[in-house]
Order: C-alpha cells, then structure tokens, then sequence
C-alpha cells in the first residue's frame, strides 16, 4: 500500500488511461517510477513518450498499466493512504498502534462510524490530538456531509503544516468556511492560494467581504436560529403560481421543456440522456424579498459523462438582469455570476459525486467530492434554499452547505432548474415568498430572530 499518490475522480470516455483499463477510485502512484505530473485542473498532463503507469487499489493491489504519448485523459485528487503514512512515519506507540491502524484502513474504504470509534479509543489510550487527528477530524466530518460542523475545526487546521500529505485540501476547506459562515476563513484562503482557486476571483471576493463587513453582517450570535429555523415560522406565499417563461436568456438553442412540469406542482420525470438538457427557467415578474425555495428529487446519472458536457443536476435562483455567460458559449456559463443561491450535483464517471454551491457572493462555481451522497435511486433528496435579509443558506438534506451574507437588494430573480445525463423525478419543487404570519384579526405575528 502507498503512503500517498493520485486518486483517479474521472475519465474521459475516449482517453488513452481508460482504453488501458484505468478506473475512477484507483490510486496513481508513479509514472516510469517518477513522480506523476498533473496540470493546474488536476489532469494528467500530456506524456511527451509512452510510459507504464503504477496504480493501487485495495481491491486488488498494484498493477502497471501501459499509455501512449499524449494526453491520458485522467482527472485526479491528490490523496494519502493514512494507514501506510502513518505506519511509516506517525506517532507510534503500541498502547495505541492497533486502534489507530484500524480506524485509518476504516476511513480509507468509508467506514466512517467504525473509523469514528477507533480513533476515540486511540485517544482514550493517550494518543494525543495532533495535527493528524485535527484533520481526521475534519475529513470525518465533510465525508458525512456536515460541512459547517467542519468548519468549526478550521482555527485548529490552520496550525498543522501544509506540507504534510494528509493536509485537507484547499476545495474542502473553503467549502467548510462559507457552510460555517465563516467569511473571513474563505477569502483568506483565495488570498492565500490563488491557484487553486481559480473559478473564483479573490479581489471581488476581497471586495465583497469589505462591503459585507461595512453592513455589519458578518458577525453573528452562535445563538442566533438559522434561516430554516427561522423560515418556519414565518408564513408562505407561492411565488411560481406568479411565473412567467424567462426570455432574456437564451441558453443557446435548448428548450425550457421543464417548465410546464414545473409549474403544475405535480410529480414530474426527465431522464435526458449525457449531452442531452432539460430546462426550466421561470421568472418572477415582480420584486422578491425573503424567499424559499424547496426541491425534493430523487436522481441518478444514465453512465459515464459526454466528453464536453458533465452530468448534473443544478438548481438556482437567479439575479435576471444579469447577462447570461451561456449565451456567448456554453463554458463561459461556470464564469459567470448570476446566481443568488444555486446548487449542482455533478457526475463525470464511476460512483462517485461533486457538489457544487453557487452565490454571487463569487465569480465561478467551485465543488468538492460527495462521498456521503448516496448512489441510489430509491434515495429522495431535499435541496433548501432561504433568504432573510442579507443572510442566505443553502441546505441539503437538512445538511448546511452555505451560510454567508448576500445581496438582500437583487428582487428581480428567475427560477433556473437544469438536469444533463441524468435521470431525475421531482416530487416537489417550490418557491415561495416569506413573510410574517398574520392573526385572525390580520395583524402580523411576531417572529423570531432578525429580520
């Protein structure tokens, strides 16, 4: 087993990597026993010769694969095998030894309650909470999906080395900072790691944080009810009953075929297949304050993605007098800022899953892997969006994956529902206005929190 290497996220369904037998969830090891090069968007970069490329998987072992000259086609992560790292170079001690190999072999295959229980017990026998067990930790956490509880680690992971190779990666942990609320751990990320960050631009993040911090926004009770809690009790006022079919843009030559279904509020299907869209874009045709939005919807992708266009299934609110990128060229719409709140799942191949989270809060989309996201299709998901003043959140199965200040000012929004290679059945989709309940007498109830 290797202490670290390349974990395979995605192939292109033409490339040289999968005509040789290469799979998504194997690890690259070494090419032509060398370090393996990979570009600034984590591909395999082109091979100047053909080589023979080392691969591992617990399945079965390691085994040498042989690509030609060129461009492999692989999508990676760069990942560490934490029971070989930490055999090699951890903290041992046979007091604690077994445990803490157990529960490292335990999170590398998913199991992550075991894995949970061994290292509780590692501690219990005096192992000591090190940077490696901070960021256990935190895998542990954004494996299971709880990205805000992740976010609270953060202060604790900044303090370990980036050098180490179990070091969480920059997507995750600004994924966990902005589910934490924790704006000013996001843009000091950006900041700091440019490169990796490059679907998002720092200065208008920078900029953005300035003007939030200005609204004095940014600080919040920990006591203070979230926006879901908050949500429920307010009331609801249907805002689709009001839509109409946006026509500023254009989407190209796709159809908004979805937006009849959408708007019957009955059960709907819509199974295109990879390279296929299916559309909704509706618009609300006067201002909107505080919102909801609700979608439940069961999903699963048709197979391995086209090679120009990824499976997904995005969901978002849309700024409407903002110029859609899409009408230029298609990749110029993950360059564009219109989303109020918006969320994607995407698929490329194997099963396995990125999530994405959306706001105008930042140029671009960014997205990290979803373990936790089950590959069934008996599994029906929740996706909640909410706006309450200058705070949105955007949940997933009653899982925070955003809470951040936005733009309380942008009223003139557009539904935009988009499913690509996969098949999909909505059970609900709703989006609603939220406002004070009124009393049998008529006058507004109180509610809680601010407003």
């Amino acid at each position: 087993m290797p202490a670290a290497g390349l974990r395979v996220k995605g192939l292109d369904n033409d490339g040289a990597a999968r005509a040789a037998g290469l799979r998504s969830g194997q690890t690259l090891v070494a090419l032509d026993g060398q370090p393996i090069a990979i570009t600034s968007d984590r591909r395999l970069a082109d091979l100047k010769e053909a080589g023979v490329l080392r691969v591992w998987h617990h399945a079965d072992g390691y085994r040498d694969l042989r690509l030609p000259a060129g461009d492999p086609g692989v999508w990676v992560q760069p990942r560490c095998i934490f029971g070989r790292w930490y055999h090699l170079y951890g903290n041992r001690d046979r007091r604690w030894d077994g445990v803490m190999l157990a529960g490292l072999c335990l999170l590398q295959i998913d199991e992550l309650d075991l894995a949970e229980t061994a290292f509780a017990d590692a501690i219990s026998r005096g192992y000591p909470v090190d940077g490696l067990m901070k960021a256990l930790a935190f895998r542990l956490r954004m494996q299971r999906g709880d990205w805000a509880s992740a976010g609270s680690l953060l202060p604790g992971i900044r303090s370990v080395s980036r050098d180490e190779p179990w070091w969480p990666t920059d997507s995750d942990q600004f994924h966990a900072a902005r589910a934490a609320g924790d704006a000013e751990a996001a843009v000091r990320l950006i900041r700091e790691r440019p490169g990796a960050f490059r679907a998002v631009e720092p200065m208008e993040y920078v900029t953005w944080l300035a003007l939030h911090r200005a609204m004095e926004t940014l600080e919040r009770d920990p006591g203070e009810p979230s926006l879901a809690e908050l949500a429920r009790e307010l009331g609801e006022r249907s805002l689709l009953s009001d839509c109409e079919p946006g026509t500023r843009w254009k989407f190209g030559t796709m159809s908004q075929s979805l937006n009849q279904p959408v708007l019957s509020g009955e059960v709907f299907e819509s199974s295109p297949r990879a390279g296929s869209y299916r559309l909704a874009f509706l618009r609300c045709p006067h201002p909107v304050g505080d919102f909801g939005l609700r979608v439940e919807v069961q999903f699963k992708p048709h197979g391995d993605a086209h090679p120009d266009y990824i499976n997904a299934v995005m969901v978002g609110l849309v700024n409407y007098a903002e110029p859609n990128q899409a009408d230029q060229n298609t990749k110029s719409f993950w360059a564009s800022r219109p989303h109020v709140l918006g969320l994607d799942v995407r698929h490329r191949s194997g099963e396995t899953y990125d999530i994405g989270v959306r706001s105008h809060s930042q140029i671009g989309r960014h997205s990290t892997d979803a373990p936790w996201l089950a590959w069934s299709w008996k599994t029906r998901h929740t996706i909640e969006f909410y706006r309450v003043g200058s705070r949105g959140q955007v949940l997933f199965d009653g899982k925070t994956l955003y809470d951040m200040p936005v733009d309380p000012e942008l009223d003139d929004l557009a539904l935009h529902l988009q499913v690509v290679g996969f098949a999909t059945r909505f059970h609900r989709v709703e989006w609603f206005a939220l406002e004070p309940k009124v009393s049998a007498t008529g006058s507004p109830l109180p509610t809680m929190g601010p407003r």
